[in-house]
């Protein structure tokens, strides 16, 4: 049985505020959780709302994500992944999705840090990790074993990110297309998962055809006792 759990963000631009809103659906039962803070870092007011950001905070300066043990986690952003980026790797991302933090991933970043317990001794898989915010995050926060992946050509950068802040710990990039159930337990097997526990989508979905691709990798992780965390 999957469980299913939406994670909605909203922005304000009046207020530094945002809201979650927390969904689950298990058969016939419901359950429902909202949080609702202030930003979360006073020092980086706009931190989390990167629409807002300028020029170099937005692509340029490393974004720096203060976990609750106010340790960081320090994640590099490239203005285009063509040519060379932050790395100096010549990559292309398709539509340089991977190249920065998006608003979601933050959000979904702030959840777990608050709600470590969601990851803790749990296997992780996220899906269209990109920069690896949200991945890291997990891994720090205690899971027993993180796969984060996304296309080939974001991998470089994902490999980064977790040299830069999961060293010691049980985390891995690999190369995951959406679209084919079977490839999702392929890759779990090379880093000796046999089930995932919990599957992390922070922004994901932002054409139609797109939805199915994702629906099948889903279901390619689904067992009893799966949990997806899905923030848009």
């Amino acid at each position: 049985r999957l469980w299913l759990a939406a994670i909605i963000f909203l922005r304000s631009v009046e207020r530094d505020v945002f809201t979650l809103s927390l969904h689950i659906t298990v058969g016939e039962h419901d359950a429902h959780i909202g949080v609702v803070g202030s930003r979360y870092d006073d020092e980086n007011p706009d931190l989390w709302r990167r629409c807002n950001s300028d020029w170099n905070h937005r692509f340029k300066k490393p974004l720096i994500f203060r976990l609750g043990d106010q340790s960081r986690v320090t994640i590099s952003q490239s203005p285009c992944s063509k040519g060379s980026d932050v790395h100096r790797l010549r990559t292309v991302d398709p539509g340089d999705t991977g190249v920065t933090v998006w608003d979601a991933g933050i959000a979904l970043a702030h959840f777990i840090s608050i709600h470590p317990e969601i990851v803790k001794n749990r296997s992780v898989l996220e899906l269209g990790a990109g920069a690896g915010l949200v991945g890291c995050v997990a891994a720090r926060n205690g899971a027993s074993c993180t796969v984060l992946t996304d296309l080939e050509a974001v991998i470089p950068r994902l490999g980064v990110a977790l040299a830069n802040n999961c060293l010691g710990l049980n985390a891995h990039a690999a190369i995951l297309k959406w679209g084919d159930e079977k490839s999702v337990c392929e890759t779990l097997k090379r880093f000796n998962v046999a089930a995932v526990d919990l599957v992390l989508c922070a922004d994901l979905v932002y054409r139609r055809e797109m939805a199915a691709r994702l629906a099948a990798t889903l279901r390619g992780a689904r067992h009893r006792e799966c949990v997806v965390l899905v923030c848009q």
